[in-house]
């Protein structure tokens, strides 16, 4: 199972402090052997020393589909502001319409709904 990461970011008042806790979390998770695209983790970087805008949700959108895309489930990190984050709803949103599990997560815990399952893990449903 390889799960897209949902942290919250723009509405941070330190987008570096975002990314750092993104990452964070994302190697929580690869820890545990959870296979995780980080789209924060990933295109922080690149915005940073590429010169791209860090804000420009609908840019951004568009390149994270292409992940979306390829992920099975979203996990959706409850860090402070996850509950205002914009991006993270809509790629909520983009998980559910298309059928596919959104599994909550708190800060440095493995999700109850994830379970493993010939050496890696997979998803519990409800």
């Amino acid at each position: 199972m390889l799960a897209y990461l949902g942290t919250p970011f723009s509405k941070a008042q330190d987008l570096h402090a975002a990314y750092r806790s993104a990452c964070e979390q994302a190697a929580f998770l690869m820890r545990e052997g959870i296979d995780v695209f980080s789209p924060i983790a990933h295109s922080y970087g690149i915005a940073e020393h590429g010169g791209l805008e860090h804000l420009d949700h609908e840019w951004w959108m568009a390149r994270c589909q292409a992940f979306m895309h390829r992920c099975d489930a979203m996990i959706l990190c409850r860090l402070p502001g996850w509950q205002d984050s914009e991006g993270m709803e809509m790629e909520r949103d983009w998980f559910l319409a298309a059928a596919r599990p959104v599994i909550h997560m708190e800060p440095w815990e493995v999700p109850e709904r994830l379970i493993p399952h010939n050496g890696g893990w997979a998803y519990a449903a409800p």
